[in-house]
């Protein structure tokens, strides 16, 4: 509530205990001992004046103070209402129109009107009917894979076995120069591993699940590239003889061909028999058929796991694939998406929620500010009151003792009532 300083004043003039009506009543003696007023005044003594000026100056006083607060409060009022009924109203609207233009945005970049969200949704779409399909022709049955993690490891580990196997074969041409015979090693090991891939990958291929025609074609085409296969593998062993013979006149046995160790003199031994010579006039040994068998082993190691490693299917575990990668994909744009939107909108709530209780501060202002002009209005009047009331006492006083005291008759005003305006 207001304070005003003038009530200060008024509580003080509004006294009417009998302390203060006795210092009344003792003027209005000392002056009636004088006779004073004059019994033909016709308006109010000193006396008199200075009270009820004193007492209307106080009210004046309230009453200015009353007006100031009424006018900062009603000024107040009305920015507060104008808040209230536009400003915050306008400012939540800007706020939801921002919002919606957000959302829009979003849409447009990572939610479902995006291009990138509509095109995985129709690349899945697509891709899970197409392995809708191959479900239904293979009678719903799982995808039938194993050890696809090590698959890759073991084939690798395959291709260097054969690299440490088929190196002595290649320097029997080469002069033993390693690196030229370790480089050829090398590609033949990765050549040999990846036809036991195809021949793997066929041959599960060829399973009663796939077509006639094209099982057919696969039985050929595997016969054509692993009898290829055999013959190379054959001759390999026949170099590897060829070289082991060679090898053997200078005294080298089989472990120390596998060996690390360097051959010396061999370019000489070579260049006196002939490679090509060597190589066909051969004839399998122990060496040879030990490493054709190595050869063997590791191809049909490669084949197998192949075999086991897919599917019978040509597109099953790649139309499986792709459809966890865009399935995934999709829960990775969702999530984004929903994050953005989840970050928007708290964005949205906050700043609502900052002018909800912007709102609901006006209105307990405006609430305040009414109830604080209501009580000032009846502070004044009941103010106004009470000082017309105790100065009525007062001079009342002094006159009845004025009266009592005088030896002529008092004034006519005597009779008047005093009144302040209020």
């Amino acid at each position: 509530m207001p304070e005003f300083k003038s009530l200060q004043k008024i509580e003080r003039l509004v006294s009417t205990d009998q302390l203060v009506l006795a210092q009344f009543e003792r003027e209005g003696e000392r002056q009636g001992q004088k006779d004073l007023p004059n019994t033909t005044s016709v308006s109010l003594s000193k006396f008199e004046n200075d009270e009820i000026k004193g007492h209307q100056d106080a009210i004046n006083h309230l009453m200015k103070e009353v007006e100031q607060f009424k006018n900062s409060a009603n000024s107040e009022l009305a920015d507060l209402r104008r808040k209230v009924s536009s400003d915050l109203p306008n400012a939540a609207k800007d706020i939801e129109d921002r919002f919606n233009s957000e959302i829009d945005k979003i849409e447009a970049e990572v939610g479902p009107r995006s291009a990138v969200f509509d095109d995985n949704a129709t690349s899945l779409a697509e891709v899970t009917a197409d392995l809708k399909s191959v479900k239904r022709a293979l009678n719903n049955r799982e995808l039938q894979t194993n050890f696809e993690s090590f698959y890759a490891i073991f084939m690798i580990a395959l291709a260097f076995a054969e690299v440490w196997v088929n190196r002595l074969a290649f320097e029997l041409f080469f002069e033993s120069n390693p690196l030229v015979s370790l480089f050829l090693a090398v590609a033949v090991g990765g050549m040999l591993v990846f036809f036991a891939h195809i021949t793997g990958i066929s041959i599960k291929r060829a399973l009663p699940e796939s077509e006639r025609g094209n099982r057919s074609r696969i039985v050929l085409s595997m016969l054509i590239l692993n009898g290829l296969v055999g013959v190379f593998v054959f001759y390999l062993a026949k170099m590897r003889q060829a070289f082991v013979s060679i090898n053997s006149q200078q005294g080298l046995d089989l472990e120390g061909l596998l060996g690390d160790q360097q051959t010396e003199g061999l370019e000489g031994v070579i260049g006196d028999i002939g490679a090509v010579d060597s190589l066909i006039s051969t004839s399998l040994g122990e060496e040879g058929l030990f490493l054709l068998l190595v050869n063997v082993i590791v191809y049909v190691a490669g084949t197998v796991a192949a075999i086991i490693r897919h599917d019978s299917h040509t597109d099953y575990e790649k139309l499986l694939k792709l459809s966890d990668r865009y399935r995934s994909k999709q829960v990775t744009l969702k999530k984004r998406y929903e994050a953005r939107l989840a970050e928007v909108q708290k964005g949205k709530s906050d700043r609502l929620s900052d002018i909800a209780n912007k709102v609901a501060d006006a209105e307990s202002k405006i609430e305040k500010l009414e109830a604080e002009l209501k009580h000032s209005e009846a502070l004044y009047r009941s103010s106004g009151m009470a000082l017309s009331k105790a100065i009525k006492a007062k001079i009342g006083s002094f006159r009845d003792k004025n009266e009592e005291t005088r030896s002529t008759k008092p004034p006519k005003y005597f009779r008047d009532n005093v009144s302040l305006e209020v």
